[in-house]
């Protein structure tokens, strides 16, 4: 059974997790918000989404990525802009 959930950047620059506690998945898919205006980074918390810094995939909107077993809480996202972000589900 697939759960959803939704998360935007707070604060640029200052990476957040999919989720605040720990929650196992076997498959996520992460898809950037139709309405972000730039790219959303994610990565683990070391995510950067600095012009010149970039360290992990940047997603436009509406672009996608599946990630096989990990824990939602060890998944972030940042962006320059706040309150851009992300939907995902998992299972």
């Amino acid at each position: 059974m697939f759960k959803g959930g939704r998360r935007t950047v707070s604060v640029p620059g200052v990476p957040e997790p999919l989720r605040d506690t720990p929650q196992r998945f076997s498959r996520l898919m992460v898809q950037a918000l139709w309405s972000n205006t730039v790219p959303v980074y994610v990565g683990d918390s070391n995510v950067l989404a600095a012009a010149g810094f970039e360290n992990f995939p940047g997603l436009p909107a509406l672009a996608s990525l599946d990630v096989l077993n990990g824990d939602l809480h060890d998944v972030y996202i940042d962006s320059t802009v706040a309150a851009e972000g992300v939907v995902f589900s998992w299972e």
